[in-house]
């Protein structure tokens, strides 16, 4: 369920609801509802209360933007006309009049709304770096001898060129797949990577590369293929752009 929350009458001390459900994308909104609003009192104005809609899973990349939506209703949830004043205590992010947030620098950031003495709870974002080259760490070869049941972890790391300096970037994300052989049957597959499966998105920690290591597997009891090739690529969170260094690829060679 999406995250709830109050910003009532009561000003900045005002206690949220959560709820919460999966989303993969920060196109994917939270709304913070109201509640019990007819016994509420109202701004000159006749404000209520807050409405704020907010991504369920605030995690933007530095030169990401994205926009909170406020509306002000009064006790029986009708909208008001009113001035909604926005701010940003922290150097991380920037948010201007019409609520639109801009990452700036790596962190955590808040973003409050407020019209007349209604304050609504801070909004909390993460800001990670923004990828800008996917590299394939290692050999892109790799032979499994008989009586592996494994390669060692396919490692790829995500670098950022930030200020001069190419760092890691931690809270990326990884896909990887199986390109070859292709199995029409995903029951009857020869290989599998880690977690049993032919395709996968990991997050890449600290070091840029994922906190979860992926192996190429041999699946007991059917014969391995000759050969076999996972493929890496990786986009960012905003955009549909792949990262530069994505369609890289690791070639398997099984010994049977």
């Amino acid at each position: 369920m999406p995250r709830r929350a109050n910003a009532e009458r009561d000003g900045p001390t005002a206690r949220p609801t959560t709820r919460r459900r999966d989303a993969r994308r920060l196109g994917t909104l939270a709304l913070l509802l109201v509640a019990g609003c007819s016994n509420l009192s109202e701004t000159d104005s006749g404000v209520a209360t807050l409405q704020l809609l907010t991504p369920i899973q605030p995690t933007l990349q530095v030169g990401d933007t994205t926009r909170i939506i406020a509306r002000a209703l009064d006790n029986s949830g009708e909208d008001v006309s009113a001035t909604i004043e926005w701010r940003a205590p922290d150097s991380t992010l920037t948010v201007d009049s019409t609520g639109l947030v801009t990452a700036d620098s790596v962190g955590t950031g808040r973003v409050q709304a407020r019209s007349e003495s209604l304050i609504s709870n801070f909004i909390t974002f993460t800001i990670v770096l923004r990828p800008d080259t996917l590299v394939l760490v290692g050999s892109s070869t790799i032979q499994v001898p008989v009586g592996q049941d494994s390669t060692p972890a396919l490692v790829a790391r995500l670098d950022s060129h930030h200020l001069g300096d190419t760092l890691p970037a931690s809270g990326g994300t990884i896909i990887y797949q199986i390109v070859d052989p292709v199995f029409p049957d995903p029951s009857l597959r020869s290989v599998e990577l880690t977690g049993q499966v032919l395709i996968d998105t990991v997050t890449t920690g600290g070091a840029g590369t994922p906190i979860t290591p992926v192996q190429l597997w041999r699946v007991m009891g059917l014969p391995s293929p000759d050969s076999a090739i996972v493929e890496i690529r990786a986009t960012r969170f905003q955009g549909t752009e792949a990262v530069p260094g994505s369609g890289q690829r690791f070639i398997v060679h099984f010994e049977n």
